[in-house]
């Protein structure tokens, strides 16, 4: 596999995750009004989580579902019977989440990328890791967003919003006699030749420098990934029809925007490690710290 990469923009920062609750509250099906609470994507910039858009937590709690925010948009697949993608534009959207992984709007550095023949979304974050091993302050944990072209995608979905007491003491979603109860897992490929515009976090186990503690509240082995590969992901996404790549003048958050602004959303989605794409841009951090929100 070779991923060609060609650096747009560079600059000096010390990128930190900002983190509202942890995975945990949702893998035990721990959510209620205590551990929900309110942010808006001015506060979050790129993110991932579970979440949904409301005015209250009573008025989102049946709905919570795959989550997505840019600095002005909240994307949510809401849980339920129908798992509608939901999307809200604005700074102050008001979305409520037990679990958001932040990794501001601002990064490091940002990439084109081309991929000889289809690259599954782990090489290509293996490319970067290879590229940043050396680096003398690089502490094995990568924040990214992309805007790519889709292969093929593989994706996930939380049915049910996860809320405390739905689940038996210990249990958690992802027990074999749980997950298919809880989550829907594509087992076909989709979305062929759309754009996807995503956020996520990925880790290098055996070389990063982190509290595993803080890293237990981002990550978690998730039943639809083929365990090995040597890195854990968490990466969550936008679908967007088929069309042209935008081009890159200044500014990736802008270049984001402009991708939004003209097309329609189609999907809320949880990515799959064996998704694959074959172009596009990455705008990469490498985190120094995580924190709270």
């Amino acid at each position: 596999m070779s991923v060609k990469f060609t650096l747009l923009y560079s600059r000096t920062l010390k990128p930190h995750i900002r983190m509202t609750g942890g995975i945990n509250n949702v893998l035990t099906a721990a959510v209620d009004e205590q551990n929900t609470i309110k942010r808006t994507p001015s506060q979050t910039g790129f993110s991932l989580g579970l979440g949904a858009v409301g005015d209250s937590f009573d008025s989102v709690k049946s709905k919570l579902g795959e989550l997505f925010t840019t600095p002005n948009l909240a994307g949510v697949l809401s849980s339920g019977e129908k798992n509608i993608p939901e999307v809200s534009r604005g700074a102050d959207t008001e979305f409520y989440t037990p679990f958001n992984v932040s990794l501001g709007a601002e990064f490091e550095e940002v990439y084109s990328f081309h991929c000889e023949k289809p690259a599954q979304i782990k090489e290509l974050y293996s490319a970067l890791f290879d590229k940043a091993r050396d680096l003398p302050d690089f502490k094995g944990l990568f924040g990214v967003s992309m805007i790519f072209r889709i292969h093929e995608f593989y994706g996930s979905l939380v049915r049910t919003s996860p809320l405390k007491g739905s689940l038996p003491h210990r249990a958690k979603l992802t027990d074999p006699e749980n997950f298919e109860k809880w989550f829907i897992i594509d087992r076909q490929p989709v979305y062929a030749d759309h754009l996807a515009v995503s956020a996520g976090v990925g880790l290098m186990p055996d070389k990063h420098r982190f509290e595993q503690d803080a890293l237990d509240r981002i990550f978690y082995v998730h039943p639809g990934n083929v365990p090995g590969g040597g890195l854990t992901l968490h990466n969550h996404c936008l679908i967007l029809p088929p069309g042209d790549l935008p081009d890159f003048k200044n500014e990736y958050t802008a270049m984001v925007n402009n991708t939004l602004k003209d097309n329609q959303v189609l999907d809320v989605k949880h990515i799959l490690d064996n998704t694959t794409l074959t172009k596009g841009f990455a705008a990469v951090n490498y985190i120094v710290e995580i924190g709270n929100l």
